[in-house]
């Protein structure tokens, strides 16, 4: 799955942080910050998307572009042209144009009912940055790392049950390759909630004692260049003492 990762740059102190958890625990996502513009969106959204995750201000007119407020009809225009699945807004009042969007497109958001503080909104993405390494699936992933009453953030399932424009064959089969990809991702990285070690790390591991064997046999082999030409030179020196003389 590729996400599409937005982050103007704003006042938000905890953004860098926030963007840099995201990229680590995503695979291979596609990441538009600084000075975004509606240009930088559209070329991001015109690629291979899954999913759309947004960190930054927004409020009921949109989302805050680096040149201006998004509305969520242009937003929604973008997303279909991807066939976005979800849409992730780590941003304040990110709800109250989740249902013209979704109007629009529908597709599973998760979006904040209030405002939500910087902190809250950093430790939040985190979490569910983490959990969906381990997991592979996003609504699990916001489930283990916002339980009800911990922050404003919800679920705002599509309205026509599905994902976007996918059918629901479509969708069986992203669930079936979603499952097998997660079982590919504990072969490869293991599962570090049972400290099992993955495919990964085991050949790491296979590397650095082969590192340790072949440095152990350099040195036995410098001590016994070492130790033979000390042996020649007795010999030699034996030798010498008797018949050289």
């Amino acid at each position: 799955m590729t996400i599409l990762i937005v982050a103007p740059r704003s006042d938000l102190a905890t953004l860098d942080s926030e963007v840099s958890a995201l990229v680590r625990s995503f695979h291979r996502p596609i990441l538009v910050q600084g000075y975004v513009t509606e240009a930088e969106l559209q070329r991001a959204l015109t690629t291979d998307v899954d999913a759309f995750w947004f960190c930054g201000h927004s409020g009921a007119d949109g989302i805050m572009l680096s040149n201006g407020i998004l509305p969520p009809s242009a937003l929604a225009q973008y997303l279909s042209t991807a066939s976005v699945e979800w849409s992730f807004f780590n941003s304040c009042d990110s709800s109250a144009f989740v249902d013209r969007l979704q109007s629009a497109y529908p597709h599973n958001c998760y979006a904040n009912i209030t405002a939500i503080a910087d902190q809250t909104a950093w430790r939040t993405a985190q979490l569910v940055a983490l959990n969906y390494g381990d997991v592979g699936d996003i609504d699990r992933a916001v489930r283990l790392a916002a339980p009800p009453g911990t922050t404003p953030l919800r679920y705002f399932p599509s309205p026509s049950g599905g994902r976007g424009n996918m059918s629901q064959k479509d969708i069986e089969q992203v669930e079936q390759l979603s499952e097998q990809l997660r079982e590919l991702n504990r072969v490869l990285t293991g599962d570090r909630r049972f400290r099992e070690r993955g495919l990964i790390e085991s050949v790491q591991h296979l590397e650095s004692q082969y590192a340790a064997v072949m440095s152990e046999l350099e040195r036995q082999r410098f001590w016994l260049y070492v130790n033979g030409a000390g042996w020649i030179a007795v010999m030699l020196l034996e030798l010498w003492l008797r018949f050289g003389r």
